[in-house]
């Protein structure tokens, strides 16, 4: 309900963009699939893309800012980060890169 995918560029690498509007508790995670990637056993297609991504989250009282950029490290699946609004701190990057051949079903 609180959730859109305002911008996804399936052609080519580009910007993809989605908006949350309302948060509630618990601990989200974020990652970065490349789908078109079918090897399940060598791949630095990510890292070599040089992606990024760019967070901004308004807790009411503080306007975070983050960028996470892709690790060096082969994989086709990079997890970014966790969100947990009711911490401290919200974001806890990740930096990690796996393999998935799930078509996305099972990703954290």
């Amino acid at each position: 309900d609180f959730v859109t995918l305002d911008q996804d560029d399936e052609d080519a690498p580009g910007v993809e963009t989605i908006t949350i509007s309302k948060v509630r508790s618990g601990v989200y995670s974020y990652s970065v699939k490349n789908y078109d990637d079918k090897r399940a056993t060598i791949s630095d297609n990510v890292s070599k893309s040089r992606a990024k991504v760019k967070v901004y989250y308004n807790s009411g009282s503080k306007l975070y800012k983050k960028k996470f950029r892709v690790p060096d490290k082969n994989g086709t699946l990079w997890k970014v980060f966790t969100f947990d609004k009711d911490t401290g701190s919200p974001f806890t990057r990740l930096r990690g890169m796996d393999y998935d051949t799930s078509n996305g079903k099972d990703i954290y």
